[in-house]
């Protein structure tokens, strides 16, 4: 998660695309979200 993640970010900072980088962000933070809440289900 963490790699796709920095990853996504190094892709869009030598685009200069804030929105996209805010947008990712957000995919980031909610496929955490959906793994640590995976995890606690089990």
């Amino acid at each position: 998660m963490r790699e796709a993640c920095s990853y996504s970010l190094d892709l869009l900072v030598t685009d200069n695309s804030f929105l996209l980088i805010n947008a990712l962000m957000d995919q980031c933070i909610f496929s955490q979200i959906r793994h640590v809440a995976s995890l606690l289900h089990l």
